[in-house]
């Protein structure tokens, strides 16, 4: 369907003839019909203002998105600078994060399998949340230091408040954030 050195894919858990697919720099496509047509729909939109195929702002190479599994109409697109949304299946984008900068040009996503979820997002310093998703008011994450620049970034499925970060580079370790949804005590500076 997409050739490319690495893309994310997600298939609706409502509709397994939904998917939606990235390519390279963050290009982002609907499939509507995966049994009988694999014909491709660029959902773009309000990520390309300037209408030449691709994201206007800064993207890693393989760009991180996610599509909330309870609800395939919902899609969350990582820039380097914001989160952006969607919540009828990539024919509108919102920005809905800050500027959050990106000193190595590198991010992670996940996202609770919930009607109106949290997002969780990391940069090369920071963790970000964003809860009830689907209908925050857009400048509404929180933000906190990141023990190490992630890899990978995984939500505990039995706790929504929980994150899983891998560390991106050596020493290999994994790092369980229990609750990111409460304030840091006084002092502490990261996870």
């Amino acid at each position: 369907m997409i050739s490319g050195d690495g893309t994310y894919t997600w298939i609706s858990k409502q509709n397994p003839d939904l998917g939606y697919f990235s390519d390279n720099d963050g290009d982002i496509y609907r499939i509507d019909h995966l049994t009988t047509n694999q014909g491709r729909t660029q959902i773009l939109n309000q990520l390309d203002a300037d209408h030449n195929g691709h994201v206007d702002d800064q993207t890693q190479f393989i760009t991180p998105f996610v599509m909330n599994n309870a609800d395939d109409k919902q899609l969350y697109f990582l820039t380097l600078h914001w989160l952006w949304r969607s919540t009828d299946r990539g024919n509108n984008w919102i920005q809905v994060s800050h500027h959050t900068g990106n000193k190595f040009g590198d991010g992670t996503i996940a996202c609770t399998h919930k009607l109106n979820p949290i997002v969780y997002w990391t940069n090369s310093d920071s963790i970000f949340a964003f809860t009830n998703a689907a209908t925050a008011a857009p400048l509404s994450e929180l933000s906190r230091p990141a023990p190490f620049d992630a890899g990978r970034s995984y939500n505990d499925p039995d706790r929504d408040s929980a994150l899983y970060l891998i560390n991106r580079s050596f020493p290999s370790k994994i790092s369980y954030c229990a609750n990111l949804l409460i304030p840091l005590p006084s002092g502490q500076r990261s996870l």
